[in-house]
């Protein structure tokens, strides 16, 4: 909601907590607001990818889901992620604190699997996983 607040998806060094983007505190001074920050950007998706999704890369074998969820429970969801010679469409719905060692059901394409996607898996993808 922060990043789209002014409608044009800016990313800013800081939000603090009244939402107002700042350039924070730093060297005894506080500095101007900064948009377009590459690496805030970055670490937002990270955020999702990492978090919320659970994506954790396995160098030759693929990655393993292992997700928290959003807070309140509800669903989630990322479409068109390339990976490999993949397009991901990967959802998620329900909370956990620790993901791994929650219960996690997973799908892959309609069948029941576990959170493991293989390097070997072509073309359209949907993962869909339920933590609790």
């Amino acid at each position: 909601r922060l990043a789209m607040q002014n409608g044009k998806g800016d990313f800013y060094e800081i939000y603090p907590i009244d939402g107002i983007p700042s350039g924070g505190y730093q060297c005894g001074a506080l500095w101007d607001e900064k948009e377009h920050q590459t690496w805030c950007a970055t670490g937002y998706l990270r955020l999702f990818l990492h978090h919320v999704f659970g994506i954790n890369p396995i160098a030759k074998e693929g990655f393993y889901l292992h997700p928290i969820g959003m807070k309140d429970g509800s669903e989630c969801q990322i479409k068109d992620l390339r990976y490999k010679d993949m397009n991901l469409t990967i959802t998620v719905k329900g909370h956990t604190d620790n993901p791994l060692h929650s219960k996690i059901r997973c799908k892959i394409n309609g069948k029941r699997s576990t959170p493991h996607i293989s390097n070997k898996l072509k073309g359209d993808v949907d993962v869909k996983i339920w933590v609790k």
